[in-house]
């Protein structure tokens, strides 16, 4: 199907939405779900880097909030689509994320695209731009949100191996577990290394688990350490996007997109992790993920290797205890050993982005349609259904 890719419906220009949208229903209902409704905390402070197909502001997604990191993309030589989502998820996870925590920033590092595909040398390179401007030009990154799945690590560890470098920068890395069903035999990469905050999706009243969140059926496999409302979850809308031109039932108003995945559940902890840091800015990564984890409420009847904790509750935060920093050290550093399967001198050797030879084509790259966004299988962004 043919991409509009005009500059007025990829600048956002909508009609107006009304006082009351389905957009605005669901993250009503979303922060309800976390225990957010009488929350001051708003991420004030905190930038979340976006590591997606580019944003767009649009309802849901104001101008002010949003901040563009590179674009590694073909579509950087055009300056009709330079950072522009033209995609249609990255906007839509924006939306999610500032719908949690409206006073953080959004990073829009954009690697994917409806006309470019995205390669693990364009994702390396984003992650890297993120780990070495997290703190220049007023900046303050400090979660990396990561909705895409790889069903096998096509870039030889380097994607994983790169984010580890983000986690060891004080950078939280939260990945989308993948949409392969319940009894799935694994996680997605990088959601499968043990070092990041792996997320599975829930209903968004967080009462049961969504069927198509993967679960790790395999013996001693990584599990989900946490999950968050991810099914039936309206995002901002992007006009004449590839997914808006594919999916035109999934629109709902003027401003509103309806989908299902773990890409939605990891934007919604990502906005969460915010609110965390904005009030206890001195945690680390890995007591981030101890916090998270330690006061997710557990869904009944659902098997840990789906659900790992539970749902995310930020209710029950404020009481969740604290890692010692030298046990966060530890931890994190066996962690890394044991999901690496690796030696310690691999794991500190330098990332080269010329360490890939192929591009667009070879196993090392991932075309539009993979993205997470319909039934997406194989290397995928972590949406499932737009409905």
């Amino acid at each position: 199907m043919a991409v509009v890719v005009s500059a007025v419906t990829l600048l956002g220009v909508a009609t107006p939405a009304s006082a009351e949208t389905a957009r605005d229903t669901t993250t009503t209902k979303i922060r309800a779900t976390l225990g957010l409704t009488n929350v001051p905390t708003d991420g004030s402070g905190i930038d979340v880097a976006l590591l997606d197909t580019g944003v767009v502001p649009v309802p849901g997604v104001p101008a002010s909030r949003v901040l563009y990191g590179p674009d590694t993309t073909l579509d950087a030589l055009n300056p009709r689509l330079k950072n522009l989502d033209n995609f249609g998820h990255g906007t839509s996870m924006a939306s999610l994320i500032l719908g949690v925590a409206p006073g953080a920033r959004v990073v829009s590092v954009k690697v994917g695209s409806a006309t470019s595909p995205a390669t693990a040398r364009g994702i390396v390179a984003g992650i890297d731009w993120v780990v070495k401007n997290a703190r220049t030009e007023g900046r303050n990154i400090r979660v990396l949100n990561v909705s895409f799945g790889l069903s096998k690590d096509v870039s030889n560890g380097l994607i994983s191996s790169s984010l580890r470098r983000a986690w060891a920068a004080g950078i939280v890395v939260v990945a989308a577990v993948g949409n392969s069903g319940n009894v799935s035999y694994s996680l997605d990469e990088p959601a499968k290394d043990t070092t990041f905050v792996a997320v599975g999706a829930s209903s968004i009243d967080g009462t049961s688990i969504a069927s198509f969140s993967s679960g790790a059926t395999a013996f001693l496999a990584r599990q989900p350490d946490v999950v968050a409302p991810g099914s039936s979850v309206v995002g901002a809308r992007v006009p004449g996007s590839f997914l808006d031109v594919a999916y035109p039932l999934a629109r709902l108003g003027d401003d509103g997109f309806r989908g299902s995945g773990t890409s939605q559940a990891t934007a919604v902890t990502s906005g969460l992790v915010a609110l965390v840091l904005q009030r206890r800015p001195t945690l680390s990564p890995l007591q981030v993920k101890s916090v998270l984890s330690s006061s997710a409420r557990p869904i009944a009847r659902v098997s840990p290797a789906v659900q790992g904790r539970g749902v995310v509750n930020a209710a029950a935060m404020t009481a969740a205890p604290t890692v010692s920093s030298s046990l966060s050290m530890l931890t994190t550093f066996v962690s890394t050993l044991v999901s690496t399967g690796t030696n310690l001198l691999a794991l500190l050797a330098p990332i080269s982005p010329t360490m890939w030879s192929g591009d667009v084509g070879q196993d090392n790259s991932w075309s539009a349609n993979r993205w997470s966004g319909n039934t997406w299988s194989a290397n995928r962004w972590s949406g499932d259904h737009w409905e």
